[in-house]
């Protein structure tokens, strides 16, 4: 009996050490709920491609921002690390990169939270000169920045996002440009604290702002194996219904038909975006 304990034992301890072991980016806090649809793609493609590569456990990494996670996954420090982030050519050369927009660019479309008694200042923005008279908040880090900035809009940097939303409700600056699937939701997750927050209901800004899915140059079979699966989710469209069930309901309560948009260019795009591939691509026209 002690025997066929032992072998037991030993073939549990060895398919547990067989499995493929994936680490994801925690959130800030434990009400940060950023990572959800991220983390829905991931489970999807790694599920999908199980009869190939095997099982796997999928576990949050230590609470920490994007500059943070970015800084770790380039140093490579924890193994199978993963991480959706925006792209940029320091990303494209330094790390492996799965080239489908995980969101199909819907982070491109810029809706702002603001303070609900600041309505009225977005009432009367139709050019792009009113536009700048607005003080928009954004991480000192983040590629938005850099995007706002260099059409010489008012940005206000912060350096976490949990501080922006206090900056916010401070009116340390006037709006705080989100993706459409962001805005609703963050809304919705922080009102317990941020009561005074609202949805500015005419403005959007766009400009292309696809985010991939990172990992190491040293985690090549993760890599290998998280692009085949989102190419299968692809083709049977579970890919496609996951992106409606986590942000269609928010692209239609943002009435973008109905918004004044704004439209730039991206000068930080890296040229291995694929913008010619429609089906990655939401679109409103």
């Amino acid at each position: 009996m002690k025997k066929i304990f032992l072998l037991l034992l030993f073939s549990v301890i060895t398919n547990l050490s067989s499995q493929m072991v994936v680490t994801y980016r925690g959130g800030e806090n434990e009400h940060d709920k950023r990572m959800e649809y991220p983390v829905k793609l991931i489970t999807t493609a790694l599920e999908i491609t199980k009869s190939e590569y095997g099982n796997y456990t999928l576990v949050p990494s230590a609470r920490m921002n994007s500059k943070r996670a970015m800084n770790t996954l380039i140093k490579d420090t924890i193994p199978n690390f993963i991480v959706e982030a925006s792209v940029t050519e320091e990303n494209e050369k330094n790390l492996l990169s799965i080239k489908i927009p995980t969101t199909k660019g819907l982070f491109g479309y810029r809706i702002f939270l603001i303070n609900k008694e600041n309505q009225t200042l977005f009432n009367n923005i139709n050019t792009f000169e009113d536009l700048k008279k607005i003080r928009l908040g954004q991480g000192n880090t983040w590629l938005d920045t850099k995007i706002l900035e260099s059409y010489k809009l008012s940005v206000v940097k912060g350096l976490t996002y949990d501080g922006l939303l206090r900056m916010l409700s401070s009116k340390r600056f006037d709006a705080f440009p989100r993706g459409v699937h962001e805005a609703y939701k963050e809304l919705k997750n922080r009102q317990f604290e941020h009561s005074e927050l609202a949805i500015e209901q005419n403005i959007c800004i766009y400009y292309p702002l696809p985010k991939f899915l990172y990992t190491s140059k040293n985690s090549i079979l993760l890599h290998e194996r998280i692009s085949k699966g989102l190419n299968m989710m692809l083709e049977d469209g579970s890919f496609d219904k996951i992106w409606k069930e986590y942000n269609y309901d928010y692209v239609l309560n943002a009435k973008l038909n109905s918004r004044k948009i704004f439209k730039l260019e991206n000068p930080f795009l890296p040229d291995t975006v694929p913008l010619n591939n429609n089906e990655l691509w939401f679109s409103i026209e």
